[in-house]
């Protein structure tokens, strides 16, 4: 019962699959050599104070972050150039209300000094100015299969759950936890009383033989 439960969740797993939005980010410099985020997705900002936030790598594991306003449109960003960025990501400030934390739970995620939730999953190599293309994981679509077998599962496991609270009740019938009851005596008075007979059979049977 467990491995058929087993198997229903896994081929659940299976079916899901995420549903995706795309966020484009063109980088430019301008003539203060101040980089140029241009964004543009079909994501939105709602009443969130903030979009998302960049983030650039440099070195081992160290990097610059900052806060983009909106998903659609062009702003300055990132005035300090005089490091060599190796990747770039996407992510959001924990303290800051940044409109993309509603995905957390759909995407890979890494903490960044208790401060800054990088979505790992969009982690590329950083190419200098040009377009760059995240797949933000926005929801889970769940099939017409997944429904089936989620149901399934459940009524597996109220099944079990049945059975086990059934049985447990009925042996509260014998024994109440701390000591047998009176049912509970007969009965094994009365399996005593058949086992000897059954015993008491068996010598008269060897007798007869001998």
């Amino acid at each position: 019962m467990l491995n058929l439960i087993n198997i229903l969740t896994l081929s659940t797993a299976l079916t899901t699959q995420p549903i995706t939005e795309n966020l484009n980010i063109a980088i430019s410099k301008n003539s203060e050599n101040n980089l140029i985020v241009n964004t543009t997705s079909n994501l939105q900002k709602d009443d969130h104070n903030y979009a998302y936030m960049i983030f650039l790598y440099y070195e081992t594991d160290q990097i610059e972050g900052t806060l983009i306003n909106n998903f659609e449109g062009s702003q300055s960003t990132f005035t300090k150039l005089d490091k060599e960025f190796t990747n770039i990501a996407v992510g959001y400030f924990n303290s800051m209300d940044c409109a993309i934390s509603i995905y957390k739970e759909f995407n890979e995620t890494e903490e960044y000094q208790n401060k800054y939730t990088i979505y790992t999953n969009t982690k590329k190599e950083y190419q200098g100015e040009t377009t760059y293309t995240f797949t933000i994981n926005t929801a889970i679509r769940r099939s017409s299969m997944e429904e089936l077998l989620t149901a399934l599962t459940t009524a597996v496991q109220s099944a079990v759950s049945i059975f086990v609270e059934g049985f447990g009740g009925l042996t509260q019938i014998f024994y109440n936890g701390t000591e047998i009851t009176f049912i509970g005596g007969i009965l094994i008075v009365g399996l005593a009383v058949m086992f000897l007979m059954m015993f008491l059979r068996w010598i008269v049977s060897f007798v007869k033989g001998i």
